[in-house]
Protein backbone atom coordinates (compact mmCIF):
# COMPACT_ATOMS: atom_id res chain seq x y z
CA UNK A 1 0.00 0.00 0.00
CA UNK A 2 1.21 3.14 -1.02
CA UNK A 3 1.49 5.86 1.64
CA UNK A 4 2.76 9.63 3.15
CA UNK A 5 5.86 8.36 5.14
CA UNK A 6 5.82 11.92 7.16
CA UNK A 7 9.46 12.55 8.63
CA UNK A 8 10.06 15.54 11.54
CA UNK A 9 12.29 16.42 13.38
CA UNK A 10 14.02 18.81 15.58
CA UNK A 11 16.49 21.63 13.43
CA UNK A 12 20.09 19.51 13.61
CA UNK A 13 18.39 15.71 14.29
CA UNK A 14 20.13 15.22 11.08
CA UNK A 15 17.05 14.54 9.28
CA UNK A 16 18.17 16.22 6.14
CA UNK A 17 21.46 13.85 6.18
CA UNK A 18 19.41 10.74 6.72
CA UNK A 19 16.84 11.77 3.83
CA UNK A 20 19.55 12.31 1.80
CA UNK A 21 21.04 8.71 2.84
CA UNK A 22 17.84 6.88 2.00
CA UNK A 23 17.47 9.15 -1.55
CA UNK A 24 19.99 7.08 -2.71
CA UNK A 25 18.07 4.11 -1.30
CA UNK A 26 14.98 4.96 -3.04
CA UNK A 27 14.76 3.17 -5.98
CA UNK A 28 15.61 -0.14 -5.04
CA UNK A 29 13.03 0.07 -1.66
CA UNK A 30 10.27 1.63 -4.17
CA UNK A 31 10.09 5.14 -2.85
CA UNK A 32 10.53 8.35 -3.80
CA UNK A 33 11.58 11.39 -1.56
CA UNK A 34 9.29 14.56 -2.37
CA UNK A 35 11.93 17.96 -2.81
CA UNK A 36 10.10 20.59 -0.84
CA UNK A 37 9.46 24.02 -2.27
CA UNK A 38 11.39 26.72 0.16
CA UNK A 39 11.49 30.08 0.07
CA UNK A 40 15.42 29.76 1.04
CA UNK A 41 18.48 30.25 -1.19
CA UNK A 42 19.13 26.70 -2.95
CA UNK A 43 22.87 26.47 -1.93
CA UNK A 44 21.99 27.39 1.59
CA UNK A 45 21.71 24.06 4.51
CA UNK A 46 22.27 20.37 2.73
CA UNK A 47 18.43 19.85 1.41
CA UNK A 48 17.30 19.29 -1.92
CA UNK A 49 14.93 21.65 -2.74
CA UNK A 50 13.51 24.10 -5.08
CA UNK A 51 13.68 27.23 -4.25
CA UNK A 52 11.03 29.98 -4.39
CA UNK A 53 10.68 33.87 -3.95
CA UNK A 54 8.19 34.94 -1.71
CA UNK A 55 5.79 36.27 -4.68
CA UNK A 56 6.59 32.67 -6.04
CA UNK A 57 5.28 30.65 -3.00
CA UNK A 58 2.32 32.96 -2.72
CA UNK A 59 1.39 32.26 -6.27
CA UNK A 60 1.22 28.37 -5.85
CA UNK A 61 -0.20 28.60 -2.55
CA UNK A 62 -2.87 30.85 -3.72
CA UNK A 63 -3.50 28.34 -6.68
CA UNK A 64 -3.43 25.13 -4.50
CA UNK A 65 0.03 23.56 -6.01
CA UNK A 66 0.49 22.73 -2.33
CA UNK A 67 -0.79 19.72 -0.49
CA UNK A 68 1.15 20.72 2.59
CA UNK A 69 2.86 24.18 3.61
CA UNK A 70 3.78 25.56 6.77
CA UNK A 71 6.44 28.57 7.95
CA UNK A 72 9.09 28.25 10.51
CA UNK A 73 11.87 30.63 11.24
CA UNK A 74 10.79 32.77 8.64
CA UNK A 75 10.97 30.78 5.94
CA UNK A 76 8.14 28.87 4.25
CA UNK A 77 8.16 25.11 2.71
CA UNK A 78 5.50 23.60 0.70
CA UNK A 79 5.01 20.30 -0.37
CA UNK A 80 3.62 19.86 -4.03
CA UNK A 81 0.24 18.05 -5.30
CA UNK A 82 2.52 15.70 -7.51
CA UNK A 83 2.97 13.73 -4.17
CA UNK A 84 -0.85 12.88 -5.05
CA UNK A 85 0.36 11.37 -9.00
CA UNK A 86 3.01 9.36 -7.19
CA UNK A 87 0.61 7.75 -4.57
CA UNK A 88 -1.75 6.71 -6.88
CA UNK A 89 0.71 5.07 -9.14
CA UNK A 90 1.11 2.96 -6.12
CA UNK A 91 4.55 4.95 -4.72
CA UNK A 92 4.95 5.51 -1.25
CA UNK A 93 6.62 9.09 -0.46
CA UNK A 94 8.87 10.51 2.34
CA UNK A 95 7.90 13.66 2.97
CA UNK A 96 10.48 16.39 5.23
CA UNK A 97 7.95 17.73 6.96
CA UNK A 98 7.28 19.74 9.99
CA UNK A 99 6.29 18.96 13.98
CA UNK A 100 4.23 22.06 14.02
CA UNK A 101 2.17 21.08 10.74
CA UNK A 102 1.63 17.53 11.71
CA UNK A 103 0.26 18.77 15.05
CA UNK A 104 -1.93 21.08 13.06
CA UNK A 105 -3.44 17.94 10.69
CA UNK A 106 -6.39 15.87 10.67
CA UNK A 107 -6.42 12.81 12.80
CA UNK A 108 -7.91 10.85 9.51
CA UNK A 109 -4.81 12.23 7.52
CA UNK A 110 -2.42 11.65 10.22
CA UNK A 111 -3.81 8.10 10.77
CA UNK A 112 -3.33 7.80 6.41
CA UNK A 113 0.64 8.22 6.82
CA UNK A 114 3.78 6.63 8.58
CA UNK A 115 4.97 9.36 10.85
CA UNK A 116 8.42 9.01 12.00
CA UNK A 117 9.99 11.48 14.20
CA UNK A 118 13.74 11.67 14.23
CA UNK A 119 15.71 12.96 17.43
CA UNK A 120 18.90 13.47 18.69
CA UNK A 121 20.56 14.43 22.02
CA UNK A 122 20.91 18.20 22.61
CA UNK A 123 24.55 18.14 23.04
CA UNK A 124 24.41 16.16 19.42
CA UNK A 125 22.29 18.96 17.84
CA UNK A 126 24.12 21.64 19.41
CA UNK A 127 27.25 20.09 18.08
CA UNK A 128 25.99 19.99 14.02
CA UNK A 129 24.25 23.46 14.65
CA UNK A 130 27.35 24.87 15.50
CA UNK A 131 29.38 22.94 12.22
CA UNK A 132 27.11 24.04 10.15
CA UNK A 133 26.87 27.62 10.79
CA UNK A 134 24.17 29.05 9.17
CA UNK A 135 22.99 30.49 12.55
CA UNK A 136 23.90 32.77 15.34
CA UNK A 137 24.50 32.26 18.67
CA UNK A 138 20.63 33.56 19.77
CA UNK A 139 19.30 31.75 16.05
CA UNK A 140 21.06 28.30 18.07
CA UNK A 141 19.86 28.96 21.46
CA UNK A 142 16.10 29.65 20.14
CA UNK A 143 16.35 26.11 17.80
CA UNK A 144 17.49 24.12 20.54
CA UNK A 145 14.79 25.57 22.95
CA UNK A 146 11.50 24.76 21.02
CA UNK A 147 8.94 22.62 22.08
CA UNK A 148 9.06 18.96 21.37
CA UNK A 149 6.77 17.62 19.93
CA UNK A 150 3.77 16.69 22.45
CA UNK A 151 1.81 14.52 20.79
CA UNK A 152 3.68 11.34 20.06
CA UNK A 153 0.87 8.97 19.41
CA UNK A 154 1.16 7.01 16.34
CA UNK A 155 4.17 8.16 15.73
CA UNK A 156 7.59 6.46 15.31
CA UNK A 157 10.43 8.00 17.50
CA UNK A 158 13.86 6.99 16.05
CA UNK A 159 17.49 8.55 17.44
CA UNK A 160 19.98 9.69 15.48
CA UNK A 161 22.78 10.24 18.01
CA UNK A 162 25.10 7.27 15.99
CA UNK A 163 25.43 6.72 12.29
CA UNK A 164 23.40 7.72 9.28
CA UNK A 165 23.35 4.46 8.21
CA UNK A 166 22.15 3.06 11.15
CA UNK A 167 19.39 5.78 11.52
CA UNK A 168 18.21 5.13 7.80
CA UNK A 169 18.28 1.04 8.47
CA UNK A 170 15.60 1.90 11.16
CA UNK A 171 13.43 3.72 9.06
CA UNK A 172 13.64 1.43 5.92
CA UNK A 173 12.60 -1.30 8.66
CA UNK A 174 9.39 0.85 10.07
CA UNK A 175 8.41 1.45 6.21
Amino acid sequence: MARIIYVMGPSASGKDSVLNYLRAESVKNGFVIAHRYITRDAGAGSENHVELSQEEFDYRLNNNFFIYHWGAHGIRYGIGTEVKQWLSGEISVLVNGSREHFNSLDTSVKNEMLAIYIDADRDTRLQRLESRGRESEQEIKTRLDRQPLTNLSNVELVTNNGSIEECANTILNLM
